[in-house]
């Protein structure tokens, strides 16, 4: 609702590229399915950084611990809050970078019923310095991963779509300088939230994923704001070794309420300053948050390949919006400014 009458371009974008996002969370439960994963899911455990990268090579997702205070968390999850609740900006945030979900200088928020989806601003100074503390720690981590994760057997052509077979360019990713920050956001879940459906961030196998995913293939990082003990209190699962074609193929075509996983489940119950990294086509689901007071928050962003959101997006931004350059990795360990 912010900046709506200002924004009503970049909102118009904004809800393309939320898509897949708003269906997981709008849609009718399946029950039978999620209610089963959050069932028998076990703890998702913590992996030493340096064990890392091949844990979340082989399951899609991979927990570190440790990255941020408690008390830097604490912090942010009232500032992010405060910006929720907060008017709407008497200036609005007309910069754009093509193809990402990115803001500088104002939130937007999005309401999902008992779930909010807000934007923040990259040149608000808590949420850059926060943003750099965790990109210190991983960046290492997404140069090693980002090549392999990121780039599929196909690659971006101008239209959008992928060109079967095409070789995968040496090196991509090895250097921050070849990630772009694609998005910058804070989930909340208030109680009473129920079970997103299972999804993919991004559809593996998809002939033309243009016409599916409005952001490219990504390396998403949720940083948890406070303790989340238990499945009750709203956890997100993830159904690991998802992140295939095969396995995309094997899900969607069973429907909302069929079993097609292997009956293994991982619940993110991190604590406050831990994180979870994830192939945004690793299937998972915002957890039920079933605790009185239990105002579960995290901040997230996504990290793709150079270029391949502005391909994906066909190099288009909204009329009345200035262009801004990509937001490189290297850029945002330096303060986003």
């Amino acid at each position: 609702r912010r900046q709506r009458m200002d924004l009503a371009p970049f909102a118009r974008l904004l809800i393309g590229l939320l898509l897949p996002t708003i269906t997981a969370i709008a849609a009718p439960s399946a029950i039978s399915r999620e209610a089963h994963l959050a069932s028998i899911a076990q703890p998702l455990p913590p992996t030493p950084l340096n064990e890392a990268a091949a844990v979340l090579m082989r399951d899609g997702v991979v927990r570190i611990s440790d990255v941020v205070s408690p008390e830097q968390c604490a912090a942010l999850k009232a500032h992010i809050l405060e910006l929720r609740d907060s008017p709407p900006s008497a200036v609005p945030d007309l910069d754009c970078v093509v193809g990402t979900r990115l803001r500088f200088t104002a939130p937007i928020r999005v309401e999902l019923g008992y779930r909010d989806d807000l934007l923040l601003p990259l040149q608000d100074p808590m949420v850059s310095h926060t943003l750099g503390i965790v990109l210190d720690t991983l960046t290492p981590l997404f140069k090693r991963c980002a090549g392999p994760l990121l780039t599929l057997d196909t690659e971006l052509d101008a239209g959008g779509s992928r060109r079967r077979g095409a070789s995968v360019a040496a090196g991509a990713g090895d250097d921050e300088d070849d990630l772009e920050l694609v998005e910058l956001a804070a989930l909340i879940a208030q109680p009473g939230a129920g079970h997103q459906t299972a999804h993919g961030d991004f559809r593996r196998g998809a002939t033309e994923p243009g016409s599916v995913d409005r952001l490219p293939p990504r390396l998403v990082t949720f940083l948890y704001l406070q303790d989340t003990p238990t499945v009750e209190h709203g956890p997100t699962m993830f159904v690991p070794g998802t992140n295939t074609a095969e396995a995309h193929q094997r899900f969607y075509k069973a429907g909302p309420t069929g079993g097609a996983t292997d009956d293994v489940a991982f619940a993110a119950t991190l604590v406050a300053g831990d994180v979870a990294v994830y192939d945004a086509s690793t299937l998972h689901f915002g957890g039920a948050n079933k605790v009185e007071g239990n105002v579960r928050a995290v901040m997230y962003f996504g990290v793709g390949l150079e270029r391949d959101a502005a391909v994906l997006a066909k190099g288009r931004i909204p009329d009345g919006h200035n262009r801004k350059p990509a937001v490189m990795l290297s850029k945002c360990r330096r303060g986003c400014k």
